[in-house]
C-alpha cells in the first residue's frame, strides 16, 4: 500500500448526527495524499453504523469498551502510517483547501507544525470567524522569532486546526489527560515555542459549538478549570527552558489572570507577573473589577 503522507485521526463518540459531515468534508478535499482513521469509542447512538458507511475510504476502528477521548487518540496515533498527522474532532468541518494550503506551507517551508484561522459555528447557524495575525499570505514563524510574535501580537495557537509531523508528536507527546480541554492548547503552544510554526491565514476548520459539550463544561466548572490551569504551571516549572519560553512568549497571561490573587502570594511565579504583557498593578484592577461584579450580581 502506498504510503499517504497525512494520517487525518478523528477519535467519535455518540456523534451519529456529525461524524458523516465531517468526513465528508475531508474527503472532499482538493489534496489526495492522506488516510483517514475513524475509532469509535464505543457510542450509544448510530455513530457505528454512520462510520461504517465511509468504511472503503477510511480505516475505521471499532472499540468495545468506552474509555475516553485520550485513550482513543493514543490508539488511533499507534495506527498512523503518514509523516503528518492531525487530530481532528467528530463534530468539525474542514473548510475547502484547507489540506493543501497546510501541506504546501509546511513542505515549502520545512516546518513542523502549522495552523490555519478558525470558524465557529452552532446549530443556530451564527457563527464567528477567528484572524489571528495580520497577514495575507501564509507565513513561517521559525523558533528564533516566535517568542516576539507572541509576545508583541495577539497570535495565538488552535490546536484544532494543527497538523503536525509525527516524529514531533513523538517527541513531545500526546494530549495531557491532566490539562483537559486545554490539552491541545498546551501542547501545541509547546512546539510552537522549541519548533516554530506555520500560520495559513485563510479559515481551515469550522469548530462546532455545543452548550453541552466537553470543552463547555469544563469551562463552566471554576473549580474543574483552574486545577487545569495549574497543572499548566506545574509543567512549564519542571523544566527551566519551558519556563523560560512561556515566560518570555507571555502566553500564560489569560491564566495568570484568572488565578491572579493565589499566583500573587507565591514567590516562585513572580517572574511571569514582570514578564507578561499586562502589567501586575493592572492585573490587580482587573480582578477587584471582576471580583465587585460577582459580588453585585
Amino acid at each position: 500500500m502506498k504510503k499517504k503522507i497525512v494520517s487525518i485521526i478523528v477519535p467519535c463518540y455518540n456523534h451519529a448526527d456529525f461524524i458523516g459531515g465531517t468526513l465528508d468534508s475531508i474527503l472532499a478535499q482538493d489534496f489526495d495524499d492522506f488516510e483517514v482513521i475513524v475509532g469509535d469509542d464505543a457510542s450509544t447512538d448510530g455513530s457505528r453504523d454512520a462510520i461504517s458507511h465511509f468504511k472503503d475510504r477510511i480505516r475505521p476502528f471499532f472499540f468495545n469498551k468506552n474509555r475516553g477521548y485520550f485513550a482513543t487518540v493514543n490508539d488511533l496515533f499507534h495506527q498512523v502510517r503518514g509523516d503528518y498527522v492531525h487530530i481532528f474532532s467528530s463534530d468539525d468541518l474542514y473548510m475547502p483547501g484547507f489540506l493543501s494550503a497546510s501541506m504546501k506551507l509546511m513542505l515549502n517551508n520545512d516546518l513542523k507544525l502549522t495552523c490555519s484561522n478558525i470558524r465557529y459555528f452552532s446549530s443556530d447557524k451564527e457563527f464567528r470567524d477567528t484572524h489571528l495575525y495580520d497577514a495575507e499570505n501564509p507565513i513561517a514563524f521559525h523558533k528564533e522569532n516566535i517568542i516576539q510574535v507572541f509576545r508583541n501580537s495577539d497570535f495565538w495557537v488552535p490546536g484544532v486546526s494543527c497538523i503536525t509531523e509525527v516524529n514531533t508528536l513523538k517527541k513531545y507527546g500526546l494530549p495531557n489527560p491532566k490539562l483537559e480541554n486545554i490539552s491541545d492548547w498546551f501542547l501545541f503552544h509547546q512546539i510552537a515555542l522549541f519548533e516554530g510554526i506555520g500560520y495559513l491565514p485563510q479559515l481551515g476548520i469550522a469548530m462546532r459549538e455545543q452548550i453541552g459539550s466537553y470543552t463547555a463544561k469544563v469551562k463552566k466548572d471554576r473549580k474543574r478549570r483552574n486545577a487545569t490551569y495549574f497543572a499548566v504551571l506545574e509543567l512549564v516549572a519542571k523544566d527551566i527552558h519551558m519556563r523560560k519560553r512561556f515566560r518570555d512568549s507571555a502566553i500564560l497571561g489569560f491564566i495568570f489572570d484568572n488565578l491572579f490573587w493565589k499566583l500573587i502570594l507565591k514567590p516562585k511565579w513572580w517572574d511571569f507577573f514582570i514578564c507578561g504583557k499586562v502589567s501586575p498593578w493592572k492585573r490587580i484592577f482587573k480582578s477587584l473589577k471582576k471580583r465587585m461584579l460577582r459580588s453585585c450580581s
